[in-house]
């Protein structure tokens, strides 16, 4: 006998997270299945899904050839042409800078959970959380912001930031509670 769900069903990935202790919405799920057999069959049958998984068998590579030590042998006939060639060459001036393009900023926020980087979706009590901000060469003033349960978070005070390609925020946060939004302000030091 087919047991139907008593409201709308949970996702399968929803009731994944949930036995896994992942969910976001733990106590709306675990309400669902108090009243839906069905939803609480699905999550039953998750919990016992236990595969043995056969053990990865990494093939042994063939030793490399170093094609370099072959080439070692013609190392003192192509020593001449390529001073000549470096000496003949000519020159151009290195253009040195920080990379960033124009006026253009890009915001960044990296999560790390247990040494390891991931994509920030989502956050779990542990998680750490950096900025990094990439804007035109210059000194300016940044400001984190994080707002979370209707409160407005300073997890790290105002500091000075040499501008350029991805440079972190110094500091790292952690979220507590449910979803935050992470904001970002940024002046010249000239406009203050």
């Amino acid at each position: 006998m087919r047991v139907e769900c008593t409201d709308t069903p949970i996702s399968w990935l929803e009731l994944e997270r949930y036995v896994l202790g992942e969910s976001r919405n733990e106590e709306v799920v675990r309400g669902h299945l108090a009243e839906c057999e069905a939803c609480s069959q699905v999550t039953s049958a998750i919990g016992l899904d236990a595969r043995v998984m056969p053990a990865l068998v990494i093939p042994v590579a063939e030793p490399r050839r170093v094609w370099w030590k072959r080439m070692a042998a013609f190392a003192p006939a192509l020593l001449l042409p390529a001073i000549l060639l470096l000496v003949l060459w000519p020159s151009a001036q290195p253009q040195f800078g920080a990379g960033a393009k124009g006026d253009a900023l890009s915001i960044t926020l990296v999560r790390e959970r247990g040494g390891v980087l991931l994509a920030p979706t989502h956050h779990a009590p542990t998680d750490r959380f950096k900025v990094l901000v990439t804007c035109a060469p210059g000194v300016r003033l940044v400001d984190l912001l994080v707002l979370q349960d209707g409160a407005l978070n300073l997890p790290i005070s105002t500091t000075r930031l040499d501008c350029g390609n991805a440079v972190a925020i110094p500091g790292a946060f952690t979220p507590d509670g449910g979803d935050a939004e992470v904001c970002v302000q940024i002046v010249s030091e000239k406009d203050q």
